[in-house]
């Protein structure tokens, strides 16, 4: 058995060019078509999601900090959220930021069929 790696066409035994493409078949069953990999996606849009939250938390501590949150918002934020807290937004944001780009680097490097 052999297949048309352009048409994914599959002949039999002895045929070795595609009858429509003109092209060499490739020895073998025709790859199966699985669609996207939705499991492999949930590590980059999970860390790029946090990272955002992260940052958005972050940006408004920030701004809660500067004095340019509308009253009452503004002080209650100051006064309520704890340092340890903002720690946490931050680191938070770098690990996500770090794990989607340890994600994209291996995407973009991983050789293709």
């Amino acid at each position: 058995m052999s297949y048309c790696p352009r048409c994914g066409s599959e002949y039999a035994e002895g045929i070795l060019d595609c009858i429509e493409c003109r092209v060499s078949l490739r020895p073998g069953h025709r790859p199966v078509d699985t669609g996207p990999d939705v499991e492999g996606l949930a590590v980059p849009c999970g860390s790029l999601a946090c990272l955002f939250l992260a940052a958005g938390l972050l940006g408004i501590w920030l701004l809660a900090r500067s004095g340019q949150l509308p009253e009452p918002l503004g002080s209650l934020i100051v006064s309520t959220q704890p340092a340890c807290l903002v720690a946490f937004y931050a680191i938070g944001g770098v690990v996500s930021a770090a794990t989607f780009g340890y994600w994209l680097v291996r995407r973009i490097s991983r050789p293709r069929d």
